[in-house]
């Protein structure tokens, strides 16, 4: 349950540090934890609006519901979970890699 949790909560604090302004004004590196493998910082930015979907198939589903419950009070709507066939640009895609079998000092 609590690894869970960490999931959550770090999902969480990717989205919002992934449209957060403040993040890309700066030539300092962005401070995200869990430590992403990748990031591309650019000018552009992500709307997050009722309309947004949260796109996740099978285990990562279960992860997308939780997610889209967490942040639904804070936004005052909730995010749309929708399976692969339905992505679209600016959706947020979330996908479980079940090859990792060790996770590192980043890893949940």
């Amino acid at each position: 349950m609590l690894i869970r949790k960490n999931v959550q909560i770090a999902i969480i604090l990717a989205v919002i540090t992934a449209v957060c302004p403040a993040a890309r004004q700066s030539d300092e590196p962005v401070s995200v934890i869990p430590q992403p493998v990748s990031m591309e910082v650019n000018d552009s930015y992500l709307q997050i609006g009722p309309d947004t979907r949260v796109v996740a198939e099978n285990k990562a589903a279960t992860e997308a519901a939780k997610l889209i419950d967490a942040l639904a009070p804070a936004m005052g709507f909730r995010l749309n979970l929708a399976d692969a066939s339905q992505r679209r640009r600016g959706s947020i895609i979330l996908r479980l890699d079940e090859d990792l079998s060790e996770l590192g000092g980043e890893g949940y």
